[in-house]
């Protein structure tokens, strides 16, 4: 009986000594992964900070420190963070799927234009202005490889300062160019109306700049056309609201009677489902990047989401011929 309850003494120190040593365990582990979250979050918050302090940087270097850059969706809410970047010093992109064979271009080809900031002298915005450029880039394969920048010559717009290009094609082929004349921010003084011009092209390369399409006394940038309930919607940053307009037309050669749509940022469009989609880049549910909103009107959005995994602006959405999507977009070079 003795030897008994030795053994029993023994069997319950060990207990209490295996006892003690995993609350040890478990809280020293705990503490342990306790840190690790801390010093993740930290670094998350610094990485943070770190990305938020280089957009500024390229904001305030203008063009010349952007990027656009190309992914893919296939339910337009989760987008390929192995984005691929098509070019550096480069910025507003708009990019169309070709429906009609044109030049050398076959029907299919994605074909993006964009304001080339390559050719600036410096990362100094007010002593660049002017020298931009407008560039064009096409992928025969779906977006896996482009091609090189090729410069687009626009012949009639001498005086003009083109930039923020938009591109459509008609359904005879023909390839319409709308472009800002960046004159009037150069030199406001002497310009009394912010105007966006059309030209047209038979080759994809060379265009004719032939019509005012729209202008307005209050400031305005960055036109996008997309025809959509048997009518031709020009979408423009409106700077008196600090948001989206939209201008009318019967043809794609002339605009008029604007509406606002509070919806921010620099627009970008595309068609699904017989709905019209407008991309910007703003504030939806407490979040803060590129914009998806969708309207049956063109003029009241709703629906809007913030996409949360990209960071960028200037989108230019696409909806491709498989179901799936894409988007080309501005994103941020690294400055020093």
């Amino acid at each position: 009986m003795k030897k008994l309850n030795k053994m029993r003494k023994i069997i319950i120190f060990a207990v209490i000594i295996i006892l003690i040593f995993s609350i040890w365990y478990i809280s020293n582990d705990f503490n342990k992964k306790e840190e690790y979250i801390q010093k993740k979050s930290l670094l998350n918050e610094e990485e943070k900070h770190a990305n938020l302090d280089n957009v500024k940087k390229t904001m305030d270097s203008g063009p010349y420190g952007h990027y656009i850059s190309f992914t893919t969706s296939n339910d337009q809410k989760t987008w390929d963070i192995e984005k691929t970047a098509i070019q550096e010093h480069a910025s507003v992109p708009d990019a169309i799927i070709l429906e009609h064979n044109i030049g050398n271009f076959r029907a299919g080809t994605i074909m993006a234009v964009f304001v080339d900031a390559s050719v600036m002298i410096s990362q100094d915005e007010k002593s660049s202005k002017g020298q931009e450029k407008i560039g064009m880039m096409y992928s025969e394969d779906k977006g896996k490889t482009w091609s090189e920048i090729q410069i687009i010559n626009i012949e009639g717009s001498e005086g003009h300062v083109p930039v923020d290009p938009s591109i459509v094609q008609l359904d005879d082929g023909t390839l319409l160019l709308y472009y800002f004349d960046f004159n009037a921010m150069i030199s406001k003084a002497d310009y009394d109306q912010y105007k966006i011009y059309v030209a047209e092209s038979q080759d994809g390369l060379a265009y004719n700049a032939i019509e005012l399409a729209y202008s307005q006394s209050e400031a305005l940038t960055d036109p996008d056309i997309i025809y959509y309930n048997n009518k031709w919607l020009l979408y423009f940053v409106d700077h008196q609201y600090e948001s989206i307009s939209v201008a009318f037309g019967e043809t794609a050669y002339s605009f008029s009677e604007p509406q606002n749509t509070d919806i921010r940022g620099i627009p970008g469009t595309m068609i699904v489902d017989d709905m019209l989609y407008l991309y910007g880049c703003g504030l939806a549910d407490g979040l803060e990047g590129i914009t998806s909103s969708r309207s049956s009107d063109g003029v009241k959005f709703s629906d809007t989401v913030v996409i949360e995994n990209i960071i960028g602006c200037d989108p230019s959405p696409l909806h491709l011929e498989d179901g799936s999507f894409a988007m080309i977009f501005k994103g941020f070079m690294e400055i020093e």
